[in-house]
């Protein structure tokens, strides 16, 4: 097939799809009712900037806000809840503390990994991470590198970050996995080192792509591209340890264990949390 003819396919296909989303509109324009209260502040992950535990950039997410704006006016009485594509849980966790029962299924590591962080976050002794946390203000993370805890880089990842930030990352990931005995601090430990990897980074998602930084041996773009300030690895995990603590410390949450959020993790199908 040459060129011309798999352009004048795309083509085709996209007027099939634009024709069949103009007459699945058309269908049932007259039922479609604007609601201003769903404007992109209450939709999207935006509105969690200024939620507790909005700790990891998950820009596939909605709110937090969205989630109880739906439960509320639609069905405020509490009853059962059921997400086939959990992500990070925010349905879960929204719908759980509003006395609903909640079941989720995730099956990427990232969602899996931030569901775990957030029950080990319901579960931890505030006061315990808090001295962990002064102790690792202390601690120079670079002589803590273990290359059993180094990355294995993908081409994509190759170059990411700067060696020095790197070398402490491994680090911190080392003390952690060898040092932190309280495996729910530990998980929220590691949790904190995931949730700033961008800032220490050269590189900034878009979309399903990565930009990568002038700064970078690998920038290839026409125009170049700097994404800002890129934090040392010291600063980006002392303030991101900061916010989680402050979080915890503040939360009106009512405290409660891995076995009240019935949380079940499963290996081959993803994640399942009963939040009743």
């Amino acid at each position: 097939m040459d060129k011309n003819s798999i352009l004048e396919k795309s083509d085709s296909q996209l007027i099939t799809s634009n024709t069949k989303r103009g007459a699945l509109y058309n269908k049932y324009k007259s039922k479609i009712i604007h609601n201003p209260c769903l404007d992109r502040t209450l939709v999207s992950f935006q509105a969690n900037k200024e939620t507790q535990f909005s700790w990891l950039k998950y820009r596939e997410g909605f709110s937090e806000k969205l989630v109880t704006y739906l439960i509320e006016t639609l069905k405020p009485k509490p009853g059962a809840l059921l997400d086939p594509f959990a992500g990070v849980g925010t349905s879960l966790f929204t719908a759980s503390d509003l006395n609903w029962q909640t079941i989720g299924i995730e099956l990427l590591p990232v969602g899996v990994f931030a569901i775990e962080a957030k029950i080990n976050a319901r579960a931890i002794d505030v006061e315990a991470l808090s001295l962990v946390i002064n102790q690792i203000k202390t601690i120079n993370f670079s002589d803590y590198y273990d290359q059993q805890y180094a990355f294995n880089h993908l081409a994509i990842t190759s170059g990411a970050f700067p060696e020095p930030q790197e070398v402490e990352l491994v680090g911190y990931i080392s003390y952690c996995k060898k040092h932190i005995q309280d495996i729910s601090i530990r998980n929220i430990l590691l949790f904190a080192a995931f949730c700033i990897l961008e800032d220490i980074s050269y590189t900034r998602k878009d979309g399903q792509y990565l930009r990568w930084d002038s700064r970078s041996s690998r920038s290839r773009g026409k125009k170049e591209f700097c994404k800002g300030e890129i934090l040392l690895f010291k600063d980006a995990i002392h303030k991101k340890l900061s916010q989680i603590l402050s979080d915890l410390s503040n939360s009106s949450v009512e405290s409660i264990t891995e076995e009240e959020l019935h949380a079940i993790l499963l290996a081959s199908t993803g994640t399942q949390i009963d939040g009743s």
